[in-house]
């Protein structure tokens, strides 16, 4: 055997022992934090039943050997007694790879069946696709997302309080995520969405949007949200309302401006709103509730004295909110009052 075989069989058992040591510590990797995994749900379900919750699968199985941890929860129910409500999902598959640390996403199975007896609030959904996704780090949930199609909702028998007698919409998403300068940012759209009210006819196509963002929140929700959210109501709650908007078939709202939320939940600041298509509102409100066109033609009227047309813009007027301690006030006229917000 010359020198140069001999060197060759040498660097061929230092490949195979490297490869060997390193599948050796993948498989550690792996189990190891399957049973991390599983030692956290542990401890998730333990805190939650110490608190008057519960959370069960009748399935509870891990796979993914060997690139992914996957989670599997078959019949999941969240029981709330406490507050009253309870929540059952027919399964839910989680997978988070372990070649990037720090990220997860679910696939979430319909039916869901929601019930708040007390608050006269219970429906069941369905939808054909529903993918959620969480990025966490060092400091906690970085960011999240939730993307939902084919929505329908319908009230049960005896849900007193749920305005609707069915809703479905093509596409809603809700997302957060790190905006910079030490801000986060919050975003809910829904597109394309029908609703049947418990009385009236159908709603025109309706879509809405809110994106806003937190100053001086912080680059993540932490280990604990709430508690985030309510440290940052401490140091003034300010919030950079990029867009509010709220259409209603022809008929649009559209408002940005900045807001500021007090310890107590309640809201202050000012936004500019702008009106389209306004002169079709009482069309619009009357074949939902007929006889109305009247009187809505009236406040419509009054509106024009608040608001001002926009240059440039057909059908468009602008106007401006003020808001105090919840009371919204157009002009100088109070016209809503907004609870407070419960965190």
């Amino acid at each position: 055997m010359t020198t140069t075989t001999r060197r060759r069989l040498g660097w061929t058992r230092l490949i195979l022992i490297f490869i060997a040591a390193v599948l050796v510590l993948w498989c550690g990797y792996w189990f190891a934090t399957n049973r991390m995994a599983e030692a956290a749900a542990e401890r998730l379900v333990a805190a939650l039943a110490a608190n008057g919750r519960a959370l069960t699968c009748t399935e509870n199985t891990t796979g993914g050997f060997p690139l992914s941890l996957d989670l599997h929860c078959g019949e999941a129910k969240y029981d709330d007694k406490t507050a009253g409500m309870s929540v059952a999902l027919s399964k839910v598959s989680a997978t988070a790879p372990l070649y990037w640390p720090g990220s997860a996403s679910a696939a979430i199975g319909g039916p869901m069946a929601f019930d708040a007896p007390a608050e006269g609030v219970s429906f069941n959904a369905t939808w054909t696709a529903a993918v959620a996704r969480v990025d966490a780090g060092l400091s906690g949930f970085k960011g999240a997302r939730l993307n939902l199609d084919g929505l329908r909702i319908q009230p049960k028998a005896g849900a007193s309080t749920v305005p609707f007698a069915r809703l479905r919409a093509s596409h809603a998403e809700m997302f957060t995520e790190p905006a910079g300068n030490n801000a986060y940012r919050f975003v809910v759209r829904a597109d394309d969405v029908r609703v049947k009210p418990q009385k009236g006819s159908d709603l025109p196509k309706v879509a809405t949007e809110l994106d806003f963002t937190a100053a001086d929140f912080g680059d993540a929700l932490g280990t604990d949200p709430v508690r985030a959210v309510k440290a940052w109501l401490a140091r003034g709650g300010t919030l950079d309302v990029s867009r509010i908007r709220l259409s209603l078939g022809d008929v649009a709202a559209d408002g940005r401006g900045r807001l500021q939320l007090s310890p107590h939940g309640l809201l202050s600041g000012s936004l500019t709103i702008r009106l389209t298509g306004l002169n079709k509102l009482p069309d619009v409100v009357d074949k939902v509730r007929p006889g109305s066109k009247e009187k809505v033609a009236q406040i419509v009227g009054a509106a024009g004295a608040f608001t001002k047309p926009v240059k440039g813009e057909k059908n468009v007027r602008e106007a401006p909110i003020l808001i105090k301690d919840g009371v919204v006030t157009v002009g100088v006229i109070p016209v809503a009052t907004i609870p407070p917000l419960k965190f």
